[in-house]
């Protein structure tokens, strides 16, 4: 399923959501959202997956994504599956571009097991990831906010 870059929720108040449960929204000061859907069957991560490569690589700065990913669904678990479409998502993003990726978890045992994962991928691929977890929502916004002012005012230099 491909969704065209400009059909996604790039204004704010705008929610789309997915078949498989996957949601994407913009808040009000333009970082993207994406909402995992708990559902770990392979057609739902492949649809996660999609979403997710999209709104890195459409967002709407010339050289950097900001992007809150809401994985604090009961049901969300991290498979063998689930790794290896991560790290599609890491090899396809655009030369160039720095994504800076606020995880928020529920619990601390997926939040730990994700950032060992996040660690390894980002330095076997030398990706320009920054990224942090968090299980509370307004830490993890305020955290994005303050990358933004870094990468902007480093940018506009």
């Amino acid at each position: 399923m491909t969704h065209p870059p400009e059909h996604y929720a790039a204004v704010p108040g705008t929610e789309e959501a997915y078949p498989y449960g996957t949601q994407r929204y913009a808040l009000d000061d333009g970082i993207r959202v994406v909402v995992g859907s708990g559902d770990m069957r392979r057609h739902s991560v492949d649809e996660w997956t999609e979403v997710m490569t999209q709104t890195i690589n459409t967002f709407p700065h010339p050289t950097h994504t900001l992007l809150l990913l809401d994985l604090t669904h009961p049901n969300q678990g991290f498979t063998p599956y689930s790794r290896i479409k991560a790290s599609e998502i890491v090899d396809n993003i655009q030369p160039g571009r720095t994504v800076v990726i606020a995880l928020l978890f529920r619990d601390s045992i997926i939040n730990n097991i994700v950032m060992i994962f996040m660690n390894r991928i980002v330095m076997m691929r030398q990706s320009k990831i920054l990224f942090k977890t968090f299980l509370r929502r307004e830490q993890a916004v305020a955290w994005l906010r303050e990358k933004r002012q870094q990468l902007e005012s480093a940018y506009t230099l």
